[in-house]
């Protein structure tokens, strides 16, 4: 069971290393799916809001993709283990398969930052947008 799962990684097709990392994606996409509607809910409409919007998702694409990419490298060294000891996992294996999948985890807190950021963003462009249009008054006057 362990040895298919790092096979199916090992073997570099998309469909299997998606079936093999989905429970990750579906956290990723999860944690991602609240951080908009908080945006949604917290954020004023305008540009700003959109933008907060959009870096969400590129955010979960950026996770989802930096995830399926550590499973994928760390797979290898993991056969490897797997070949040379037989059956069972060792320190390493295990200490192997959670760091393919810290991506996943560290996305509590990127989605953490990411809502406070999107309302520090907000706030700085209202202050730019503000600081503009009074300079643009001013020049006019």
């Amino acid at each position: 069971m362990t040895e298919s799962f790092y096979q199916a990684l090992a073997s570099g097709d998309p469909t299997q290393i998606q079936r093999v990392t989905a429970p990750a994606t579906e956290q990723i996409a999860a944690r991602s799916e609240a951080a908009k509607t908080a945006i949604q809910t917290e954020m004023p409409r305008g540009g700003a809001k959109d933008l907060a919007v959009q870096e969400a998702d590129i955010t979960k694409a950026s996770q989802i993709g930096g995830m399926q990419a550590q499973a994928y490298l760390g797979s290898f060294p993991a056969l490897a283990a797997l070949g040379g000891q037989g059956i069972g996992l060792s320190t390493g294996e295990i200490s192997a398969a959670l760091n393919a999948f810290s991506g996943a985890s560290s996305s509590n807190q990127a989605v953490a930052q990411m809502t406070g950021a999107g309302k520090a963003q907000t706030m700085g462009l209202l202050g730019a947008l503000i600081g503009g249009g009074a300079t643009v008054g001013a020049a006019a006057v």
